[in-house]
């Protein structure tokens, strides 16, 4: 039996904390949101912690991270004469956003789609394929009035980076005070020239200001949020 939801002006895939406080933000801007969320609860520690994405058998064999579609795929259609697409595919949105001749698209990338660390190469290609996925969407979507851009941050303190990180200060002879740690990270791992890591609150100012009329001529775009770590043009 379909089950018809209420309009709403965004629809977030995937709510973990910077999704939670992105949805927090918006709705602060005055924006009805909704968030989607699938699966198991995942965790930086130690969902994706060494060695355990290098059960090859485990991950890319029987695909432990990813939902399993056969029982927790969510579909629509907006007639009875389409097929049902997945939530998660951004063409199921595709046909309320052409019809209102209005929308933004908004994914969320990193800095090692264009600066990829020694490590997680397979991760560096997939955020690098997002950014040629933003520019050929935006073609594709060419005078709509809808936009695809990418917000790409750099280093983001959530309590799983926290605790990632706590350990790596403690092979490093860090200490476990956060001050001590965020500036052994600078110097050791990756710097900026603001000095500092990025916090969720800031990426979500920057994708409510990317989803507002105020963004309507940026398209295409990947704007990083890294306190300058990408040191590129």
């Amino acid at each position: 039996m379909a089950t018809r939801l209420k309009e709403t002006d965004v629809v977030m895939l995937g709510v973990g904390l910077v999704g939670s406080i992105l949805g927090r933000e918006l709705t602060k801007a005055g924006l009805e949101v909704v968030g989607l969320e699938r699966g198991e609860p995942r965790f930086t520690v130690p969902d994706f912690q060494a060695p355990a994405m290098h059960d090859e058998l485990r991950y890319s064999i029987r695909k432990s991270l990813m939902m399993n579609a056969a029982k927790e795929t969510y579909t629509f259609r907006n007639s009875a004469s389409e097929t049902a697409l997945s939530m998660r595919r951004i063409q199921g949105f595709l046909p309320g956003m052409r019809s209102a001749g209005w929308g933004r698209i908004v994914q969320i990338g990193t800095g090692e789609a264009i600066n990829p660390f020694p490590t997680m190469p397979d991760y560096a290609a997939t955020k690098a394929a997002l950014l040629n996925l933003t520019v050929s969407l935006a073609k594709h979507l060419d005078r709509t009035g809808i936009t695809v851009n990418t917000v790409s941050p750099g280093i983001v303190v959530t309590p799983g980076v926290r605790e990632f990180y706590r350990l790596e200060a403690a092979s490093r002879g860090w200490g476990q005070d956060w001050p001590a740690i965020e500036a052994g990270i600078l110097a050791g791992i990756l710097d900026n020239p603001t000095g500092r890591l990025g916090r969720p609150e800031e990426v979500a100012d920057l994708v409510a200001f990317v989803t507002s009329p105020l963004a309507g001529y940026i398209n295409g775009a990947n704007l990083r949020i890294d306190g300058g770590s990408t040191a590129v043009v």
